[in-house]
Order: structure tokens, then C-alpha cells, then sequence
């Protein structure tokens, strides 16, 4: 058996069932017997940045490992920053690499690939012995599990067709127990239960590490009265809670924003309390007494907000503890004018409508799609300034996923999350948001999205502009000519690729442009939504004031 034969044989052992990336001559025996063979789905793209994107996606959707390949040298360099984006989101992601055969060094496409993965901190497996193949690659399965991670395999060319000699037994995975959640220290619950009982408003937040101990936190918030809310990364998962007040940081409401201002205790359950979340350690009051709670120590990064006490335990179990440590049934922040406050709460009566002739005020559009679509979805922003919108002016459900590719803050990373999204959970209708500048690095990938993805809504929000910049041009008074563009019509592209496209300058067309949505009709829909560059988003005006 070929050590190439070996992997593929292992991919498909480690419960893989559906395979990302784009061939070059470094992968094809790979893909070949991934196809063939094994008879695993290959899901393969334009880009391989979008490849690795749409591993990316269908790892945060479906939970477990996303598998992708690519070929050397600038396949890898290609694909270098979809890796950085899964990297920081800490995606299980194993990546593939063919490699040049070390008799051809010099040759064009040879680069160290070892340096490159290095540099933006992914783990380097190199499959140079063909006895130790079977081991090297679950290993690389394992680590990216264990560490949440993308992780790279590393295969020559020429190493490729080595013989593998099968031992004399079967060859059985060794049994790999979970490890056990980690708990807190009795001296930490003790001083945060201390600290409980003075407490008159206090907060629970909620981040990415925390979105498996939903009910641990619900039933301590009720215990202690506390107000509850979430970091991006958690968005959604308290929205049915009385208690609940949505986003904390530059994305929160105005009632948000002014309830958890008041706190004067507020516990970080799995959230890095970056610059983002604290709007650079202004958010919370500076009164407040401020707890983290997480498996690992941020002390020492960077922009993080300091703590008054740090917490090391998982988030589920860390809640039960206290829970157990405290009396309960606190009034706490609960008081009745606050609750009365939070259920009168609708966003609609945050904004003013700003649409004008230049097109449609974005806030608007959300509320207009909140009562279009579906509202079971799985939601998926790019980067740019519009992706504050949704996650500020669309609800969600228990249950609903809300993905933010802005991990890396790249531009276009937003489609091929959202067609590996859509991979995981085909029968689940997946809207993507991207800008009309993200959607023009990315634009060979409508292709795939037409190959790959059936129940998929495209919503372009296009300002013929990179938003951001061109508010920050204006606010810093300088030139915006090179942030502006003439405007594309993506109703026109998309349809010239075979997508069903249309275009909507006004709200009262969303309605029509829904009308044949997946998966009412099978395949993708893409709509250009003309917006306005006159309604400034408040996460790109809260920086300005900071």
C-alpha cells in the first residue's frame, strides 16, 4: 500500500465525510483515492483560501474535524490566510499539503513550507517515514481535536509512493479517554461566591468557550439575579431568557450598553474581554468589580481588559460550583423595572431610517429581512463595515448559529465559510453576508457555491465601496477616491455563472427578491442589496470615539 493510499484510508477511519480542497499535482493521488476509493465526497473550489474557508465552515458547524488539501507552494500561500482565520477562531481543521520532492529544491514552486505554517503558528506534521505514516497522520487528527486547531500535513511528492507494510495485527486506535472538564479551585469559587454576596447588579457574559454550558449559566443567573449577555462568538445564547440583553461591547443596544454599564459585578465566562468586547476597557463601569472565567490564563496577552480575579476552569462546570456555593433565589439585578425594560425592548426603536437616494440605510434592510426569512437559519457575516448589522439588527434563536468570519478581520473570508456551512447542514438554510469589496476577491468562488451549496442566500451588501475605509476617510478628513468604485452589477455576474441573482435598490422589492428562496427553489439565490453610505455603523463610530 502507498503512504498517499495509507492517509486516505485514515481520513475516511477518523469519521470524515465530506472533503475540501483544490487539486495540483502535489494532492491528485491523494484526492484521486479519496474519491475513488474511499468514495468520500470532494468539495472543491476556485481558491484555496475559499477551500480552506469552506473546511473552516464546516468544521464550526458540524463540530468535529474539517479536512482540506492542497498542493505546494502557492497552493499553500494561497490558502495561508483562510489558515490564520481558522487558526484564530480555533477551528479543528487537518490541511493536507503536498510538497515538492526534496531532489527538485530550487524548482518554482518549492518554498520551506515548515517556515511558512511556523510563522502563523500551525502545528507542522511531516510524513517522511513510511512505517510511522499511520501514526503521524492520527496524530495530526488528534491535535487538531485536543487543541481545537488547524494542524498541517506535510507529504513530498516522492514520499508519496512508498511502500507501507502493514504490520501483523490489526491495527486498533488505542482507546482516548476526554479528559475530564477542568474544575475550579475551591479557593476561587469561595472568592467569587464572596463576591456574589455583595453583589447588587451583577452580570453574567458569555463568549465562545461557554457556548456548551448554556444551561449551567441560565440556572446561576437565576440563582443570583444576574442580567445575562454574550460576547460575538456566543451571540444568541441566552435570546429567549427574560433576562437577556443581547451583545456586550462596540455591538451591544443602547439598553444593553446601559444596564451592563451599571453592573457592579460582571463574570466572563469563556471570553478573552479583548478590545472589542470592553470598546477598549471603557464598556464596563470602572467600578465594577470584573471576574474571568475560562481553562486558560489571558493575563498576559495583549488589549485584554484587566480582571479584579481570574478564574481557571470550564466554564459548565465552574457555574455548577458556584450554583452549589451560593444561597439563590437573589433578586439581584432582576429588579421589576429592569425586566419591564428589557421585554419593552425593540431595536426598531434605536434608529432612524436613513435611506436615501444612494440607497437603502442598512438597519432598515435587517428588520426588513427579520420579517422575511425563515427563522430557523444558520447566519454567516464577511468582513467589512456592514457585518455589525446583522449580528445587531437580526434576532436569533436558541439553537441558531451565527458565525462572524472576521477572525483575521480578511476581507472575503465570508463565502467559503458560509458554503462549508451550508455543506454541514444542507438542509438548513444558510444567509451569507459579504461586501461588494469582499465579493470581488472571492468572485470565481460563486462558481462553487453554485456547485457546492443548494440551500444557500447570498445577501451582497454593496456601497461600491470598501465601507470602512470610506468612513474613516471622512471622519479623519482625507481624500476617499481610493475607497470608492463605479458600481458592479452582481445580478449581472452571478447570473452570467448560473446563479439565480437579483437586485434590490428599495425594501419594498425584498419581499419578490425572497420569493423563490432555498429551498422554495433548489440552489443558491444571490441578492445585490444597494445600501447607503451615509449611515455609519455603531462598532466603526464607537472606535472613532475611542
Amino acid at each position: 500500500m502507498k503512504t498517499y493510499e495509507v492517509v486516505a484510508n485514515i481520513v475516511a477511519e477518523e469519521g470524515v465525510t465530506e472533503t475540501f480542497g483544490l487539486m495540483g499535482d502535489g494532492n491528485m493521488n491523494l484526492i484521486t483515492c479519496l474519491t475513488e476509493d474511499m468514495e468520500l465526497p470532494f468539495h472543491t473550489s476556485r481558491h484555496e483560501a475559499v477551500a480552506v474557508g469552506m473546511a473552516d465552515g464546516y468544521a464550526r458547524l458540524s463540530g468535529d474535524v474539517g479536512f482540506c488539501t492542497v498542493t505546494q507552494g502557492p497552493g499553500l500561500t494561497n490558502a495561508v490566510t483562510a489558515l490564520v482565520t481558522a487558526r484564530k477562531a480555533r477551528s479543528p481543521l487537518v490541511l493536507y499539503v503536498g510538497d515538492v520532492p526534496p531532489s527538485q529544491e530550487g524548482w518554482p514552486q518549492d518554498i520551506d513550507h515548515a517556515a511558512l505554517l511556523s510563522s502563523i503558528d500551525v502545528p507542522v506534521i511531516e510524513l517522511t517515514d513510511a512505517q510511522n505514516v499511520h501514526q503521524d497522520v492520527r496524530r495530526a487528527f488528534d491535535l487538531a481535536r485536543s487543541e481545537r486547531r488547524p494542524v498541517a500535513i506535510n507529504h513530498a511528492i516522492d514520499h508519496q509512493k512508498l511502500e507501507w507494510e502493514p504490520w501483523d495485527v490489526d491495527i486498533e486506535r488505542p482507546e482516548v479517554e476526554s479528559p475530564a472538564p477542568l474544575a475550579p479551585s475551591v479557593a476561587d469559587v469561595a472568592a467569587l461566591a464572596d463576591l456574589l454576596a455583595d453583589a447588587k447588579r451583577p452580570v453574567i457574559v458569555a463568549g465562545r468557550g461557554a457556548l456548551q454550558a448554556r444551561e449551567e449559566l441560565i440556572a446561576l443567573g437565576d440563582a443570583i439575579g444576574a442580567v445575562m449577555a454574550t460576547t460575538l462568538p456566543a451571540r444568541g445564547l441566552f435570546e429567549d431568557h427574560a433576562a437577556n440583553v443581547g451583545l456586550v461591547g462596540s455591538l451591544a443596544s443602547n439598553l444593553g450598553a446601559s444596564l451592563v454599564g451599571r453592573a457592579d459585578l460582571v463574570i466572563a465566562f469563556g471570553a478573552a474581554l479583548n478590545d472589542f468586547t470592553t470598546m477598549k476597557k471603557t464598556f464596563f463601569s470602572p467600578s465594577a468589580t470584573i471576574v474571568r472565567v475560562d481553562i486558560e490564563s489571558t493575563a498576559s496577552r495583549p488589549n485584554r481588559l484587566p480582571v479584579n480575579l481570574e478564574v481557571i476552569g470550564d466554564a459548565a462546570t465552574t457555574a455548577a460550583a458556584l450554583l452549589d456555593a451560593v444561597p439563590g433565589a437573589a433578586t439581584g439585578y432582576r429588579t421589576p423595572d429592569v425586566l419591564t425594560e428589557i421585554a419593552g425592548f425593540s431595536i426598531d426603536a434605536e434608529f432612524t431610517d436613513r435611506t436615501d437616494d444612494e440607497g437603502m440605510d442598512p438597519r432598515t434592510l435587517m428588520r426588513a429581512l427579520e420579517r422575511t426569512l425563515p427563522t430557523s437559519r444558520t447566519i454567516v457575516t464577511c468582513v467589512g463595515h456592514f457585518f455589525g448589522f446583522p449580528a445587531g439588527y437580526l434576532s436569533s434563536e436558541p439553537g441558531d448559529r451565527f458565525v462572524a468570519a472576521i477572525d483575521f478581520g480578511a476581507v472575503g473570508a465570508g463565502l467559503g465559510v458560509a458554503i462549508g456551512a451550508s455543506i454541514a447542514e444542507p438542509d438548513r438554510l444558510t444567509v451569507a453576508f459579504v461586501g461588494d469589496g469582499g465579493l470581488m476577491m472571492t468572485l470565481g468562488d460563486l462558481d462553487t457555491a453554485l456547485r457546492e451549496s443548494r440551500n444557500l442566500l447570498i445577501v451582497v451588501m454593496n456601497d461600491s465601496a470598501y465601507g470602512s475605509e470610506l468612513h474613516m476617510l471622512r471622519e479623519w478628513k482625507m481624500d476617499v477616491a481610493a475607497a470608492v468604485f463605479p458600481p458592479v452589477s452582481f445580478e449581472a455576474v452571478a447570473g452570467a455563472l448560473g446563479l439565480r441573482a437579483t437586485r434590490v435598490d428599495e425594501i419594498g422589492q425584498l419581499e419578490a427578491a425572497l420569493s423563490a428562496i432555498p429551498p422554495a427553489v433548489d440552489g443558491p439565490l444571490l441578492v445585490d442589496c444597494r445600501i447607503t453610505t451615509q449611515v455609519v455603523a455603531d462598532w466603526l463610530a464607537g472606535a472613532f470615539d475611542h
